[in-house]
C-alpha cells in the first residue's frame, strides 16, 4: 500500500494555513509541493504549514519545507507539536530558520511579529537568515 498524504487547506486574516497529515517521504513530497505551488499565490500574508498529522517526514519532506520558505520570502511558520517531528526539525537545524510553534494559533502571531517587525525596520527579514527574536 503506496504512503498517504492528507493535505487540507483555509485562509485566516490573508494567511495561507495547510493541514498536512500522513507521510512525507519520497513518494508524496512532490505532491505537497504541487498543492502548495498551486496555492502560494494566494497567500498574501504568509504560510502556516500545520504538521500537526503528520506521522513521518524524511529528506525530501524536509526539501519541500526549505522550498516553502524560499517560495514565500521568508513568511512561513510551522506547527509541530510532536516531539517527533519537531526533534527531525532541530535536528536538521531547520527549527533555527523556520518558526516551529506548538499551535495555529501561535504560528499566526508568530508571522504577524515578524510582519510587524519587519515594517518597524523598514526592511523585509532576508530568507537566508534566521529570524530576529
Amino acid at each position: 500500500m503506496p504512503p498517504s498524504l492528507g493535505l487540507a487547506s483555509r485562509y485566516e486574516d490573508g494567511y495561507l494555513i495547510v493541514a498536512v497529515s500522513g507521510e512525507l517521504d519520497i513518494a508524496t513530497a512532490p505532491e505537497l509541493r504541487a498543492y502548495l505551488f498551486g496555492l502560494l499565490p494566494t497567500a498574501s500574508a504568509g504560510l502556516v504549514l500545520d504538521l500537526s498529522g503528520l506521522s513521518f517526514c524524511d529528506s525530501r519532506g524536509i526539501g519541500v519545507l526549505v522550498w516553502a520558505r524560499a517560495a514565500v520570502d521568508s513568511a512561513l511558520a510551522v506547527v509541530a507539536p510532536h516531539r517527533r517531528i519537531a526533534r527531525l526539525l532541530q535536528i536538521t537545524g531547520l527549527s533555527d530558520v523556520l518558526r516551529v510553534n506548538t499551535t495555529v494559533p501561535e504560528a499566526l502571531r508568530a508571522l504577524e511579529t515578524r510582519i510587524d517587525g519587519a515594517a518597524s525596520r523598514g526592511a523585509h527579514a532576508s530568507p537566508l537568515e534566521p529570524p530576529t527574536p
